[in-house]
């Protein structure tokens, strides 16, 4: 029984999609928090940055976006893959399961990895 599980056309093609869902789902949701940060300094500070000004919320999302996020989100998928491909070779589990086991270790190495420079940058 096991082995035909193993066997079973389609479990890869499961896994991956399921992985690229979740990280699909979670830069929406950044985007998201992009579009509704606010686009001016509280206090009417000034915007920018050099000579005493701070970006405001949205360029600060969008600046770490770039910075951190763009290669958190490949690293994130690098390691949610190679997770995923060995649990399709080891295991018996559905595609969909085995792609949400193997993007939960990505998911928090991306959050350890976000906070950490995000509290010493700031």
């Amino acid at each position: 029984m096991a082995d035909e599980q193993q066997h079973r056309p389609g479990r890869g093609w499961g896994a991956a999609l399921t992985v690229l869902g979740v990280l699909a789902l979670a830069v929406l949701l950044y985007g998201l928090a992009i579009l509704v940060a606010p686009t001016e300094n509280p206090g009417g500070q000034c915007s920018g940055i050099g000579w005493g000004c701070t970006l405001t919320p949205h360029d600060s999302l969008v600046f770490l976006g770039v910075i951190i996020g763009l290669p958190t989100l490949v690293s994130a998928l690098v390691l949610s893959s190679i997770a995923a491909g060995v649990l399709v070779r080891r295991t018996g589990l559905p595609g969909v399961l085995i792609g949400l086991i193997s993007v939960v270790p990505a998911l928090v190495v991306s959050a350890v990895l976000v906070t950490t420079v995000v509290f010493l940058a700031f």
